[in-house]
């Protein structure tokens, strides 16, 4: 398929050597393999074009890869369809993600209060603490909570303090 759209083919098992990579690289994998993640970080800094071939990804799982580097995101079972249209894209300088995935892609802004929140939580204080500590009922902070992991993409305290740390940016501002 590839070889028919123009493209060269070429398979690599190791990041001995990115300099013998070509500038546009498709990574397969799971979508939460973290491994994943730090490879197509790797390749980015290699000033690589990078395309993931994924399973299944939640939207954390999407917003993981494209801050790791990855330009495009294929589903393996959209894979004969729009494999070479994502690669045309990225090779052209554009990011593309699946359609359904595509409104959450990019990172909502958090508000005051939700950033305020959610920095305390990643600080490790619980939501009496932190709702003490802000002058809000307990329930508020929960509500917050809810409202700031759902723009994140993330489940838990663990994944939006993750999310945070590894980010370049922190939490975002509107």
């Amino acid at each position: 398929m590839l070889g028919a759209a123009g493209f060269a083919v070429r398979v690599h098992d190791s990041l001995d050597n990115t300099a013998g990579l070509p500038e546009l690289v498709i990574l397969a994998g799971v979508g939460r393999d973290r491994r994943l993640s730090e490879t197509a970080a790797t390749l980015g800094r290699a000033g690589r074009k990078i395309v993931t071939l994924c399973d299944r990804p939640q939207l954390a799982d999407i917003r993981a890869m494209l801050h790791a580097g990855t330009r495009g995101v294929v589903l393996r079972e959209e894979a004969s369809r729009t494999l070479v249209p994502t690669l045309i894209a990225v090779a052209s300088g554009q990011v593309c993600v699946p359609q359904r995935h595509a409104e959450g892609a990019d990172r909502q802004a958090l508000s005051t209060r939700e950033r305020q929140v959610v920095s305390l939580a990643a600080m490790g204080l619980m939501n009496s603490e932190i709702a003490a500590r802000l002058y809000l009922a307990e329930s508020t902070v929960k509500s917050h909570l809810s409202s700031a992991f759902a723009k994140l993409g993330v489940r838990s305290r663990h994944e939006a303090v993750e999310l945070i740390v590894e980010s370049p940016s922190g939490i975002s501002r509107p």
